[in-house]
């Protein structure tokens, strides 16, 4: 056990929450095991997955016309400057829609899905000892980098790395999985890693982060071609290590 621990699983955490890999609880890698196994139906059989053709965003778009058509209302790229505390209870938001002025605009509960610190920010009125528990969380980055191929890297849809030289933790054929037909005719890679925020693999641009990973791709094959295209998705809080909560931001630069 000593030996496939130092070999597979602490090379694994590593890699997921950096310096912070002793201090997780198994129970978040049993469930991330218990997820995909259970899945199966029966022990012998493979993982079932899904993945809507049409991408996330036409489930976000649907979702958004149901809460529309139910007399609701959806604002995108609103800006959300203070949670409206009164009497102890959340009562509004001060919100700025559409690059209007900033109102306050009453509201029965908001659900917050933003990191730790900035919520700190958006209550101020929160109990002194919970501020804290708040501020003491730890972030780690996430650097995701995309890459359009004219073939396949691999035949996998999943592989994962243990090797602390490689610079990303993950390779996931998207491809692999959903017929290639549908990325016109293209092959799309995904290539993971939490770096903590002042690595520099979350510094650098991104032309950098692709010169410094194809070397790398070609220790996993050897005839690795050029990249048709490329695309990055960074965020300063990626993976929170201590509560096992993970949020990622959208940003995008094309090749």
């Amino acid at each position: 056990m000593a030996i496939m621990h130092r070999v597979v699983w602490e090379p694994l955490l590593r890699g997921k929450f950096g310096e912070y890999y002793d201090q997780v609880s198994m129970a978040w890698l049993w469930n991330k095991l218990h997820l995909r196994v259970s899945s199966r139906g029966k022990p012998w059989q493979r993982e079932k997955l899904g993945y809507p053709m049409v991408s996330f965003g036409e489930v976000f778009d649907s979702l958004g016309r149901y809460i529309e058509s139910n007399g609701g209302e959806v604002h995108v790229s609103a800006e959300v400057n203070k949670v409206i505390v009164e009497e102890g209870k959340v009562a509004g938001l001060e919100i700025s829609l559409s690059g209007h002025d900033f109102e306050v605009r009453k509201y029965d509960a908001v659900i917050a899905t933003v990191p730790s610190y900035v919520f700190k920010k958006l209550v101020t009125e929160l109990p002194g000892h919970y501020q804290e528990k708040l501020t003491n969380v730890n972030y780690l980055a996430a650097v995701l980098m995309i890459l359009v191929l004219d073939r396949p890297l691999t035949s996998f849809y999943w592989l994962n790395v243990a090797d602390s030289d490689l610079p990303f933790v993950g390779v996931i054929e998207q491809t692999n999985f959903v017929d290639p037909s549908h990325y016109g005719g293209r092959h799309i890679v995904y290539l993971a890693n939490y770096p903590s925020r002042d690595n520099p693999l979350y510094t650098i641009t991104g032309e950098e982060l692709l010169d410094t990973i194809i070397p790398h791709l070609k220790k996993i094959k050897s005839r690795f071609r050029d990249v048709l295209d490329k695309g990055i998705l960074s965020s300063p809080c990626g993976c929170c290590p201590t509560c096992n909560r993970c949020e990622l931001q959208r940003t995008y630069s094309r090749h």
